[in-house]
């Protein structure tokens, strides 16, 4: 019999899990008469997630529509439906849509839902997404704050602060950090006409920093800045490995990740699985700072694996063997397709592992492998009834799989985070990281798919 799993993994994945619909979801389907099973994606191209917009400007509105199959796209009585802060959605059939700019919004943060629907009495969504999936939030400021991006390492931090037109008498300033809101207070000195202010943070990660600039009385708010701080402090000290796996075919998208890794976490443990690497690309892993290559149970070795998981390596049966493998030397073990890359600190990783949860996914699977040593079959990973991605996600599908049990067990602090900071990929609009592969916006994890790399692995020694 295989090991049970008994530590907490954290899995990024990149669509939502979405194992339970909350209470008040509308109802949606998966399946249409004459046109089958189906799956969708609306992107808004315009506003992008989490962008941020002057007020009284308009915002643009556009849409991107995927459907699978292409048939669907002539489905009679199919509806496109957008709505704007919870409000009652506006609908229209698929083929006109003609979205008008956003006008006359207030200051603050804001949310656009878009999705298909049947004209039905219900309105049921065709399929099932998690409402993020379907959704980007996007922010209205009173005066677009420039972002001057600055890298120091801590935990002490120096910023600083210039003011338009004459040097101000005082300066009062704060950094909050930008994932758990803490805040702590600068002490700023006047130096060369501007202000140095120095304060000594508990985590590395990134932070805003707010400045108040005083003049005899008179208090005006400093334009906004941001700070990335980094070093091994505070929960970046403590146990948190990196783990994936990659054959030859994924080296160039491996290297591409540990070099995310290397710019944005530096001192991070890397597991790496090799499942097939070329001589070559093998030594050159071994050489990267951070990594430890590990390799698959030999083949046909006594309690090992079924032959699927080294002859289909395209059907990931692997991976699941991989994670509790890591689990057995390692408590906080953050699983990390080779096809992502980093784009910013893990530090929102890092507070829900601290709090015993994970950002994307929390895995509490008490359930012993079987006694063949491995989850699934090449049946149970890609059944003969699969239909692209309509009805079958492969290794995610056998995770979604895992929730519902464990929540249907009372595991009810299992929670999936949907937002799409988290999952996208190239070839999207809705939400793209920044132009720099140095600087940084919202996005924590990027999927490339192969499509370039930003960034490059350093050596080790």
């Amino acid at each position: 019999m295989g090991r049970p799993l008994r530590r907490a993994a954290l899995a990024a994945c990149w669509l939502a899990a979405a194992f339970e619909l909350p209470s008040d979801a509308p109802p949606c389907v998966v399946e249409l008469p004459g046109v089958g099973l189906v799956a969708t994606q609306v992107d808004l191209v315009s506003p992008t997630h989490r962008s941020r917009w002057p007020l009284g400007d308009p915002v643009p509105l556009s849409f991107l529509v995927e459907v699978q199959p292409s048939e669907l796209a002539a489905y009679d009585g199919l509806l496109f439906c957008a709505g704007l802060d919870g409000e009652a959605p506006k609908c229209a059939p698929l083929g006109r849509i003609a979205p008008a700019p956003l006008r006359g919004l207030a200051a603050g943060e804001h949310a656009v839902e878009a999705y298909l629907v049947v004209d039905d009495e219900r309105r049921t969504r065709v399929d099932c997404n998690l409402r993020d999936h379907d959704a980007v939030t996007f922010f209205v400021d009173e005066a677009p704050p420039p972002f001057p991006l600055r890298v120091v390492r801590g935990p002490q931090v120096v910023v600083r602060i210039e003011a338009a037109g004459a040097c101000p008498a005082a300066v009062d300033a704060r950094l909050r950090h930008a994932e758990s809101g803490a805040t702590v207070d600068a002490q700023c000195l006047e130096y060369k006409g501007a202000f140095e202010c120095v304060a000594a943070v508990a985590e590395p990660g990134i932070y805003e920093v707010f400045a108040l600039l005083g003049d005899g009385g008179d208090v005006a708010s400093a334009p906004r800045h941001e700070v990335r701080v980094f070093g091994a402090f505070g929960t970046a000290a403590a146990s948190l490995v990196a783990v994936t796996a990659a054959d030859d075919g994924y080296f160039r998208r491996l290297a591409n990740l540990v070099g995310s890794l290397h710019f944005w976490e530096p001192g991070l443990a890397v597991d790496f699985y090799d499942l097939g690497l070329a001589p070559a690309n093998a030594a050159a892993a071994r050489g990267w700072a951070d990594v430890r290559v590990r390799r698959l149970p030999e083949r046909g070795a006594p309690g090992g694996l079924p032959a699927h998981v080294y002859d289909e390596v395209h059907l990931v049966g692997w991976k699941f063997w991989v994670v509790l493998d890591a689990l057995e030397r390692d408590a906080r073990v953050l699983w990390l397709d080779a096809n992502a890359e980093l784009r910013r600190p893990l530090d929102a990783v890092r507070a829900g592992a601290a709090k015993g949860r994970c950002n994307i996914a929390s895995m509490r699977v008490r359930a012993a492998l079987d006694a063949d040593g491995h989850f699934f079959t090449v049946a149970g990973l890609y059944p003969a009834d699969a239909v692209n991605n309509t009805n079958n996600r492969r290794d995610q599908s056998a995770f979604n799989a895992a929730l519902c049990a464990l929540r249907n067990r009372g595991d009810d602090d299992l929670f999936c985070r949907a937002d799409r900071r988290f999952w996208m990929w190239k070839g999207q609009s809705a939400f793209v990281p920044a132009d720099d592969p140095g600087d940084w916006n919202d996005m924590v994890l990027y999927s490339r798919r192969g499509r370039g790399a930003a960034y490059v692995p350093r050596g080790g020694g």
